[in-house]
């Protein structure tokens, strides 16, 4: 994992990763994350039926509607309301990015690859066999947010949740260096309610401002 470096233009003032915050606009979202998938693979991955590619800097600056229009457009119809971006981070990792939080339910963690999966099981045959190292960020419409990870080998679940600021060491060892990458940044209750989204930014590579994340080469979907 490369060092990733949070520049203060790439956070808000509540820690938050910008390009993921302001595009939700406060309501719920989901981040995920996977290893050796393709943009368009991870997109089918979390549920997504591809659309088609964006150009870099296609992205309206500000999001707004003006998001949902671009995939309303490219589909003729208005029916579709749940926007999935998917893309490349850096070191093998591709995303997944929910702007409605519906792809990041904890019962929907576990997929192909992953012990006791028979959720979306008729996308099996779409992924490589075996399983997935992955890692999901969730923010609800009620501020519940929380991290997930797994390499997929039994037992290797590790969960966080909002109320459950960890120092770096006390993360399993495939997110320790994302988390001493992504800090620690208490409010005044001495909740950090993005340590999770900053640790997944860095493992995976998307240590973006909200331009740089616009910028990027991204497959549109929707759930």
């Amino acid at each position: 994992m490369p060092a990733a470096v949070f520049r203060p233009e790439v956070l808000d003032e509540t820690g938050g990763v910008r390009w993921a915050t302001q595009a939700s606009q406060s309501l719920g979202f989901g981040l995920h994350v996977v290893r050796d998938l393709e943009p368009r693979q991870a997109l089918v991955m979390v549920g997504g039926k591809f659309v088609r590619e964006l150009d870099p800097g296609e992205l309206p600056a500000r999001p707004d509607g003006n998001w949902l229009n671009v995939l309303h457009q490219a589909t003729g119809t208005t029916d579709e309301g749940a926007l999935i971006l998917a893309g490349q981070g850096t070191s093998g990792w591709s995303f997944a990015f929910d702007l409605s939080g519906l792809t990041a339910m904890d019962d929907e963690f576990d997929l192909p690859g992953m012990p006791g999966s028979t959720f979306r099981a008729k996308i099996v045959a779409q992924l490589p066999p075996g399983p997935l190292t992955r890692a999901l960020f969730s923010c609800s419409v009620n501020g519940d947010e929380h991290l997930m990870f797994s390499d997929g080998s039994e037992d290797s679940m590790f969960r966080l949740a909002w109320t459950d600021t960890l120092p770096p060491e006390e993360f399993p060892p495939p997110l320790r260096p994302a988390a001493e990458a992504a800090g620690v940044h208490p409010d005044e209750n001495d909740f950090d309610t993005y340590q999770g989204l900053r640790t997944i930014c860095a493992l995976a590579g998307l240590a973006w401002t909200p331009e740089e994340f616009r910028n990027q080469r991204l497959a549109m979907g929707y759930f």
